[in-house]
């Protein structure tokens, strides 16, 4: 899962002789968030018009309730997308960090 591959990520951060390929690993955990997000929107968006009180005649209340949850999970995804985005920038910042410090060290 994201959650997964974030830890790990922060891990190899941490161990100064595993920097290789980090780089390459947060560009694609930020396409594939990128990718994620742009898929739950879409998903979303398309739940607004069938979610809206007395705009569609066809489809019952029950099922509206139960689109609106639907809608709201989608959302709290979006969100927990947004925060592990933050969480590779950080990442890749405390990176660029370290490979500083190990420069500034070895000169």
């Amino acid at each position: 899962s994201m959650e997964s591959e974030l830890e790990n990520l922060t891990d190899l951060v941490s161990m100064i002789d595993s920097i290789e390929g980090i780089f390459e690993r947060i560009s694609t955990n930020r396409r594939n968030i990128v990718t994620l997000r742009n898929q739950l929107f879409s998903k979303r968006d398309l739940l607004i018009p069938l979610t809206n009180k007395g705009n569609i005649k066809y489809i019952n209340e029950n099922t509206k309730v139960y689109l609106r949850d639907v809608q709201d999970h989608l959302y709290i995804h979006i969100q927990k997308l947004d925060v592990i985005s933050e969480n590779l920038e950080s990442i890749a910042n405390t990176h660029i960090a370290q490979l500083g410090i190990k420069q500034a060290q070895s000169s």
